[in-house]
């Protein structure tokens, strides 16, 4: 497998798993109050980390932005 190769699988997987925990964090936070920070962290995604790290929810909110940093990494081994 090539680096290009490598780099795309990742970027691929590190996205779809941004995306999941995205929409997981969001529809943890309208179970809580206020309800309302889901839909807007949904709208405005650097929110949702920060709103779930202040409500208790730490784990979810690092592996948020650990899977956006791998994504990140990813793009920029791509456009070397």
């Amino acid at each position: 497998m090539s680096k290009d190769e490598l780099a795309t699988a990742v970027l691929i997987g590190s996205f779809a798993a941004w995306g999941v925990l995205h929409v997981v964090v969001a529809w943890r936070l309208t179970l809580r109050r206020p309800w309302w920070r889901g839909a807007v962290a949904l709208l405005v995604p650097p929110l949702a980390p920060y709103w779930a790290a202040r409500s208790g929810d730490r784990w979810r909110a690092t592996m948020w932005s650990v899977a956006l940093a791998t994504w990140g990494f990813a793009r920029l081994l791509l456009a070397g």
